[in-house]
């Protein structure tokens, strides 16, 4: 897998009624990764949107990894949500449930792991409710429990990330950047998933170039999308997806940044609304093209990731 590979999100499955419904079939599993590979994407991030990626059995992940040889593309990550690792009464079960996805990431042959601590919207639900940090010992707790979990992924070669979202205690760069520094890890890094921070209804903490340029330089993976905030008189938003060229996220900047600052990972591309698959492979084309022109002029060579 190349260095800087734009990764099709399987989230973008899940979008795909047809495909939603027999997600958790095995036998059709080759058959829907080929949606995104015969878009062009060579690289597969593989969201617990469609999968429970942490759940998955041992004869499940041989078959998801013969699935994906069959298509020819590479795993760029494995991400999983709902890991509470804040709260003290869920935390033992957040810990394990991110042991069981470390073991998925290794045997799947991928090198990076990423955490949400949001959780998944219930049946019904749009969206997941707004958690916020409970008391001032929230980060010493999380930090604590993932410098055990970095130590793990470890040895066996992976590096974990934190995926920020709106709803949660991961909604802005301080709050990354302190549970970073509390792990005292250096294979824990940040996810800037900076179109989540878009989409919440209130008032955002800080631009999103605010937010990202402070971790530039913990960046290792990165789930990109983009849209359109528009603000309300009364102090509310609405956020409507955009193609990734159109919103209000600049990511010809960012990613001229985010290279020059040292980002080497992949990128998974997502996009929530209408063909999210088409509009996924024209993102696609649009960041390659950027990432290729921000090189040439920068006089990076782009190398092939080893494998796990």
């Amino acid at each position: 897998m190349r260095e800087l590979v734009v990764a099709g999100s399987t989230g973008l499955l899940f979008a795909y009624q047809g495909i939603r419904d027999e997600r958790r079939d095995p036998g059709s599993w080759a058959r829907q990764l080929r949606v995104l590979s015969n878009q062009g994407f060579t690289a597969v991030d593989l969201s617990e949107l469609w999968l429970p990626m942490a759940d998955l059995g041992e004869a499940e992940v041989q078959q998801l990894a013969a699935a994906i040889a069959e298509t020819g593309m590479d795993v760029a990550g494995v991400s999983i949500v709902d890991i509470p690792l804040g709260n003290p009464d869920l935390q033992a079960q957040a810990q394990a449930k991110v042991r069981r996805a470390i073991g998925v990431t290794k045997r799947l042959g991928a090198a990076f792991l990423s955490l949400g601590f949001h959780a998944l919207p219930a049946p019904g639900e749009s969206m997941p409710p707004r958690w916020t940090a409970t008391d001032d010992g929230e980060f010493a707790r999380i930090g604590e429990a993932l410098a055990v979990l970095a130590q793990e992924a470890a040895e066996v070669g992976i590096e974990l990330t934190l995926e920020m979202f709106e709803r949660g205690v991961l909604d802005r760069s301080a709050n990354v950047l302190a549970i970073i520094a509390a792990s005292g890890s250096d294979n824990v890094g940040a996810n800037p998933d900076l179109a989540n921070l878009l989409r919440a209804p209130w008032p955002i903490v800080e631009d999103w170039s605010e937010t990202f340029a402070p971790l530039v330089p913990h960046l290792n993976y990165w789930h990109v999308k983009n849209g359109m905030r528009m603000s309300l008189p009364d102090g509310s938003a609405i956020y409507q997806p955009t193609d990734m060229g159109s919103g209000n996220i600049d990511y010809r900047s960012a990613i001229q940044k985010a290279i020059r600052g040292g980002f080497r990972g992949p990128l998974a591309i997502e996009h929530y609304g209408g063909d999210a698959i088409a509009q996924a492979a024209l993102g696609r084309a649009y960041l390659e093209r950027i990432i290729s022109e921000t090189c040439a002029f920068e006089e990076i060579q782009i190398k092939e990731l080893s494998r796990k």
